[in-house]
């Protein structure tokens, strides 16, 4: 198929997308004078590439031609519709279904039969006329309704999530928690990635996860073009130090959070530690060797990284982590000790030394090794009867929160200090007290900036299922099962 060929052949599947996104906002409208409650959160619109048609032709054991794409495909337009609750979901799908010049090709629900690797969406294939001046011909788009908490984004929601899940992987041997990862991921690739910055980078982790579980190098390839924003691109100040960012602009000027240190630093350090150890007999190995002379450099900048905010970040009396430092105002802004921040902190502190072979050989590990020490010997004595941190660690009147919990006890297990072992066996029950029983993490507070004032902590919401608070909490559960397994 020649570009100008598979060019007039999306021309309709775009038509007959417009016309469906059209009819989408409509009854959103619509429904929304009836309830008072705009049942889509947003809809995403995306057309087969060029070689993503060519390949899946050539797997059903078709030429790429344009007319086998018509006769065989019925994906080549695609709608992802992301609603607030799963009753909006079916309440859409039967107003459409009323809807007569509309043909219901197919549909697949994943939803109350969801996948064996946990996937979950309603799929509905949709017949579409598109009107021409004489005539008028149907073209098939495919619909994906899903609900927010069924469809994390390339963020670092998504980057913390599936972290946790690549943990339980590697934990348990569990294919089924890769192929999702990898049906999830190539879905997105083909939809369209954003650009980075550094909380779109902690997407990377899983990433790396990936890339060893299928020798498919596309994978490393996007981890190394995070590495290549974050060493030449990402906004920095000071000492190098990266200014944490959540989008493209310079959302913090000269700020640095506790947050980067999951983002980012951690993720280079994971990224220079493999390349350093590559092994060329190894063919996994052997493919990222273009990459090897950059190892060095990459885990120096994550050191630095881990030393600088340990200087900006750490009181040096308390042990106890601020979450955020202004360096424009050379202050800690609000000046609070939030949990989530120290979670943080303590455990990508804790990953260090098991990540990088003779780690005592960077003089910057000392200081890690230092100042984890210090804060967990802190967070000792603000781990209240439930076993739990408070989001304020230091305020009693705070709410106790669990993805601070999880991933301060996750470092705990991590340091493997019999001192801390009671206080795990403590926070295990109480972060198992706040797991439903079908696998939700409860009372996980929002995606919290650094706030202005002890109200603005205490007013982050902790009603809402969270990605990070289900990947911190496989990141506790799995430190438990490695540690389980060490013992025995």
């Amino acid at each position: 198929m020649t570009n100008e060929q598979y060019y007039d052949c999306i021309q309709p599947y775009q038509n007959a997308c417009q016309i469906m996104r059209a009819k989408l906002e409509v009854l959103n409208g619509s429904l929304y004078q009836k309830s008072a409650v705009s049942p889509i959160h947003n809809i995403q619109e995306r057309i087969k590439s060029k070689r993503s048609i060519e390949k899946k032709l050539e797997k059903l054991g078709y030429s790429d031609s344009v007319q086998n794409a018509k006769d065989y495909l019925r994906d080549i337009a695609g709608i992802r519709v992301i609603c607030y609750f799963i009753d909006d979901i079916y309440n859409l799908v039967n107003a459409l279904k009323r809807q007569s010049e509309l043909i219901f090709i197919r549909e697949k629900d994943y939803i109350q039969n969801p996948k064996p690797n946990g996937y979950r969406s309603l799929h509905v294939i949709i017949a579409v006329p598109v009107y021409y001046l004489d005539t008028m011909e149907y073209f098939p788009v495919e619909i994906q309704l899903r609900t927010m908490t069924m469809d994390l984004t390339w963020d670092w929601p998504c980057g913390v999530a599936y972290y946790g899940l690549a943990e339980a992987y590697k934990a348990t041997g569990k294919t089924e928690y890769m192929e999702f990862l990898k049906n999830w991921v190539d879905e997105y690739i083909e939809m369209g990635l954003p650009s980075w910055n550094v909380n779109t980078c902690a997407m990377g982790h899983c990433l790396i996860t990936l890339y060893e579980y299928t020798g498919d190098k596309k994978y490393w390839d996007l981890v190394m073009s995070k590495i290549d924003y974050l060493r030449n691109d990402a906004l920095r100040f000071g000492d190098h130090v990266l200014q944490h960012t959540v989008s493209s602009n310079n959302d913090f000027p000269e700020q640095c959070w506790a947050d980067t240190l999951f983002m980012a630093a951690f993720l280079m350090l994971r990224v220079g530690s493999k390349l350093r150890m590559l092994n060329p007999d190894d063919p996994k190995d052997a493919a990222l060797m273009e990459y090897q002379p950059q190892a060095m450099d990459i885990i120096n900048d994550s050191l630095n990284q881990y030393y600088w905010h340990i200087q900006y970040l750490q009181n040096k009396e308390t042990s106890l982590w601020y979450h955020g430092y202004n360096n424009v105002h050379k202050d800690h802004m609000s000046g609070f000790y939030w949990g989530r921040a120290n979670a943080w902190a303590a455990y990508t502190m804790s990953q260090v030394k098991k990540n990088l072979y003779d780690w005592y050989l960077f003089p910057p590990c000392m200081d890690v090794e230092c100042s984890l020490r210090d804060q967990l010997a802190a967070l000792k004595l603000v781990q209240t009867e439930n076993g739990l941190w408070r989001t304020i660690l230091d305020d009693e009147e705070a709410y106790e929160e669990v993805s601070a919990s999880a991933g301060i006890a996750a470092a705990m297990v991590e340091m493997n200090n019999p001192l801390h072992a009671k206080y795990v066996q403590k926070a295990l029950k109480g972060i198992l007290d706040n797991v439903s029983a079908d696998g939700r993490v409860l009372n996980v507070s929002g995606g919290t900036a650094v706030m202005k004032d002890r109200e603005g902590y205490m007013g982050v919401p902790k009603a809402w299922i969270q990605g990070w608070g289900q990947g911190l909490a496989l990141a506790f559960f799995t430190a438990i099962l490695n540690d389980s397994r060490k013992q025995q």
